[in-house]
């Protein structure tokens, strides 16, 4: 390693046997255990039990392959099922974000329909009652 690489224009030589200045293998270690160690946030409409939290933990860890440090939140706006985010990746099975989801697949259909010059005239006009589609 060159004399220039151990000093920085910020401050004092770096290295090995510096105070406060991890070595490269105590930086990898940590790096290691940065990478097994993950956050995941769940929200649920109500509490999960504790079979299911460690049903749930061990289904992340899996996923992640290493150990997860879980935060429970109770959302009622969830509806139902879960949503988890884990570290920066969110996993929405959640009955709100289908429902989200159906939204805007809708507004997407129709805006094609209504760009494609399918809707004619006779779809602008409101039906009168006993015209139109009887089920």
């Amino acid at each position: 390693m060159s004399a220039s690489a151990l000093h920085s224009p910020a401050g004092p030589p770096r290295g090995p046997g510096r105070p406060g200045v991890a070595t490269r293998g105590a930086a990898g270690r940590a790096l290691t255990r940065q990478r097994t160690h993950h956050t995941a946030l769940v929200r649920t409409a109500v509490p999960l039990s504790e079979d299911q939290i460690e049903a749930l933990m061990a289904a992340m860890a899996r996923r992640v392959r290493g150990t997860i440090e879980l935060t429970q939140e109770i959302d009622p706006s969830v509806i139902g099922g879960v949503w988890m985010r884990i570290d920066d990746t969110i996993i929405d099975g959640s009955i709100k974000g289908r429902m989200e989801m159906l939204r805007r697949h809708l507004c997407v259909q129709c805006r094609v329909i209504l760009q494609s010059g399918f809707a004619s005239d006779a779809f602008a006009q409101p039906l009168l009652p006993g015209e139109g589609f009887d089920p």
